[in-house]
């Protein structure tokens, strides 16, 4: 694992990772209540007037589960940007550890770099 010092994030990378943390919490979510509904659990999506439930509503919330966290994890995103820029500012740094690959840096993107990769 390599430690990743955060000091700064583009708006576009903090909506990434939002993204796709917001998708795979609708996907558990959803496989959460198919697996409910496969079981007649209290499973219930309604679709404007119509509500599902059982079978049907945990295959329905396959879909609609990870499109509502998706739609729900970007406005938090977008909320959220400028709270976590304050928090790197007044903290420095942000240390996480991640496995990541090694790539080239081109010149011109060195002076907008603003990670710092050790090696543990």
């Amino acid at each position: 694992m390599n430690k990743i010092i955060i000091k700064n994030i583009k708006f576009t990378s903090f909506m990434k990772l939002f993204f796709v943390f917001s998708m795979c919490l609708g996907i558990l979510i959803g496989i959460l209540g198919f697996i409910a509904g496969i079981f007649n659990g209290p499973v219930y999506v309604n679709i404007g007037a119509n509500v599902y439930t059982g079978f049907v509503g945990g295959l329905l919330g396959l879909i609609v589960f990870p499109l509502l966290s998706v739609i729900f994890g970007t406005i938090l995103g977008l909320l959220t940007f400028y709270p976590f820029k304050l928090f790197l500012k007044m903290k420095k740094r942000l240390p996480l550890y991640i496995e990541v690959e090694n790539y080239e840096i081109q010149n011109e993107e060195i002076s907008n770099f603003s990670c710092k990769s050790e090696q543990n």
